[in-house]
């Protein structure tokens, strides 16, 4: 689950870059991505949303992901390599990245940013990875609705229950992989999980309702 404290942001503090391409020569794995948008450049990492590992280059990682999801490091690294195909096939379209470009650090000399991805049929890649069973609801919280929040962890918990992916048992279900033309169903989840709304809608409509 979630292990950053939230600070609720405006929706002004985000940007949006729209018309994204993936690139996947480098610097690209699950939840860690180099963008490509009109001759720029940017790394991004998932907000809130944490792959497993596709090496042992951090082993005390690996070996804190496979308790977390009562694996073995050879499953752990499975999972990795599925979360790195699964995020390729779903960003084989223009997406949008959303972003308060705050430092998500990393090894690359390029600079790392924090980012909320939307797909070309608009699901959010986040959500579709944690409820694959492929990822955690874990990492950087900073700014986003806690409502997201609450579906990123409610959506580990239908994962887990139903041993999705690196949980064990049912394999991991990948979108198909048709090139540009498209990007692949939704994997089936239940039918609130997949959040289509932008940050900025979820943090204008929190606004408009006040604190709970």
């Amino acid at each position: 689950m979630f292990t950053c404290l939230v600070s609720l942001a405006r929706a002004s503090d985000w940007e949006t870059w729209d018309g994204c391409r993936l690139v996947t020569t480098q610097f690209f794995d699950g939840d860690s991505f180099h963008v490509a948008k009109s001759g720029k450049d940017k790394i991004f990492r998932l907000y809130a949303v944490d792959t497993a590992e596709t090496s042992e280059q951090i082993p005390e990682r690996v070996e804190e992901q496979a308790k977390y999801f009562s694996a073995t490091k050879d499953e752990v690294l499975a999972g990795g390599e599925q979360a790195e195909e699964f995020t390729r096939r779903v960003l084989q379209k223009p997406f949008m990245v959303e972003t308060q470009w705050v430092d998500a650090k990393g090894a690359s000399h390029q600079q790392r940013f924090y980012g909320k991805i939307t797909s070309a049929d608009g699901s959010d890649l986040g959500l579709r990875l944690v409820e694959a069973g492929l990822a955690r609801s874990h990492g950087m919280t900073q700014g986003l609705p806690p409502e997201y929040l609450r579906k990123l962890d409610r959506a580990e918990s239908v994962a887990k229950a139903a041993r999705r992916g690196i949980w064990g048992g049912k394999k991991a279900e990948l979108p198909t992989d048709e090139g540009a033309e498209d990007v692949g169903p939704t994997p089936e989840p239940d039918t609130d999980i997949i959040d289509t709304q932008s940050v900025f809608d979820s943090l204008q409509q929190e606004s408009a309702a006040g604190p709970e």
